[in-house]
Order: structure tokens, then C-alpha cells, then sequence
């Protein structure tokens, strides 16, 4: 073939050829937004969507020097490009498009995937569960801060640690954005989302720092902090 599918296929074969490998597969957020492109470089390509509740990964995008700048921009980038991903997976079908559960993945490892390899026609292998010995040959020393729990196996406590870590103003401002779509994915709600004052003025501070405007004026004040996951990697390796 030709074009710029051709070359991302010819590049990724040869990695997989260098490890033995008969499939290669792309891990890409990036590529559930254009699945429409992806599928036509590649008709017989799978999608497999792994997704985590919303409210961890506001918890966890306050630990990162990039991404969502508060709850409020989180949850509505969250929901709206979830929501999207799943209409494009669903007009695919089932036999090229899976969704799955991070939470499902860590405490239910082996059996999630199995139910993965049956997806992609692929045999399940216990080598899959020793993922842990490939951290060194696969993710540069200075990029390691990124991913620092890669070298562990599943750990349960990254499941649902906004039970124990979101308080109550942004548990308010995740659900009044997003309830319906967390509890069709099967996670847990408020039946009625609480109102609270203290509520409404945390949504309203995250509109005023919306797109990184607080952020943006801290640099601009020369007021620089490394971010946390940076200073928890630090303290690990001292």
C-alpha cells in the first residue's frame, strides 16, 4: 500500500518483527477521536476503549504538570470526548470496538484479559501478567516520573480512591456534569446530587481558572512549581 497508512504499518511491523511479535497494536488516546481515520488506513483494525471513572481522573489530572486546569474543565472534557468515542465504537460494533473498565482491568486482571484476547482473536498468555520486567527496556529513565507505578502489578487502591480523596465540592461539581453518563457506565452516584453552596463557589472558581488562565498568570509571575507526580517521583528516588 501508500500513503501515510502504509508507513505507520511498515513502522510498527518492523518493531513487532524486532520482538517476534505477529500483531502490533497503537496506545493512543488520541486515536479514539479520529477512530473514522483509523478505521479507513486500517478496515480490520480493533479499538479497544479502556476507561476510568471521571472522578479519579480529575484526582489524577491534579497530580500532572499538564492537562484538565480544575474539576470543571476535567469533567466536561471527560464526559463530552467520552461520549463521542463510545457514538464512533458503537457505529463500528461490537466486533471492532470494546469497552472496558480500568477499574475492571486492576482487580480482575486475568479474567479482563482473557475477555481482551477473545476481542482481538489473540491467545491469552500468563507472560501478559509480567509486564512488570518490561518497564526498563520500554520507558526511557527520564520519562519513568510519568507512569511511576508501571513496575508494580495491578494495584486495587488506584480504584475508586475519590471515595477516600474528592471532597465534597468537587464530588458536586464532577456529578452535576456528569451523573448520568458515570451510572451508565456502571459506577456509583448521588441519587440526587447534593446542593450546596459550597458547591456553587467551587464551580465558580473553576470557571474563572477554566483553560489554564490561573496557571498561565503564575508563570507569568515567575511562580513555578513542579507538579506533584514530579516531586513524588523525587522523594522516591532520594
Amino acid at each position: 500500500g501508500h500513503g501515510y497508512a502504509a508507513v505507520v504499518d511498515a513502522f510498527n511491523q518492523a518493531y513487532a518483527d524486532k520482538k517476534n511479535k505477529r500483531y502490533w497494536a497503537n496506545l493512543d488516546i488520541a486515536t479514539l477521536d479520529d477512530m473514522d481515520i483509523a478505521h479507513q488506513w486500517f478496515p480490520n483494525a480493533r479499538f479497544l476503549h479502556i476507561v476510568r471513572d471521571g472522578r479519579d481522573v480529575a484526582l489524577s489530572h491534579e497530580t500532572m504538570p499538564y492537562g484538565a486546569a480544575n474539576t470543571l474543565d476535567c469533567v466536561q472534557s471527560w464526559e463530552r470526548r467520552l461520549t463521542i468515542n463510545q457514538k464512533m465504537g458503537e457505529i463500528l460494533g461490537s466486533d471492532q470496538y470494546k469497552l472496558i473498565r480500568y477499574e475492571d482491568l486492576v482487580l480482575n486482571t486475568q479474567r479482563t484479559l482473557q475477555e481482551i484476547c477473545e476481542f482481538a482473536s489473540i491467545e491469552y498468555s500468563e507472560q501478559m501478567l509480567n509486564y512488570t520486567e518490561m518497564v526498563a527496556d520500554k520507558i526511557p529513565e527520564d520519562k519513568r516520573w510519568l507512569w511511576p507505578e508501571l513496575d508494580r502489578k495491578p494495584q486495587a487502591d488506584k480504584c475508586y480512591g475519590w471515595k477516600r480523596k474528592m471532597d465534597l465540592k468537587r464530588r458536586i461539581v464532577f456529578e452535576n456534569e456528569a451523573a448520568e453518563l458515570l451510572k451508565r457506565l456502571g459506577y456509583e452516584v448521588y441519587d440526587r446530587v447534593p446542593k450546596k453552596p459550597i458547591g456553587y463557589l467551587y464551580e465558580l472558581w473553576c470557571f474563572i481558572g477554566r483553560g489554564g488562565r490561573l496557571k498561565r498568570l503564575r508563570m507569568k509571575l515567575g511562580v513555578r512549581r513542579k507538579s506533584k507526580l514530579e516531586r513524588a517521583w523525587r522523594t522516591r528516588q532520594s
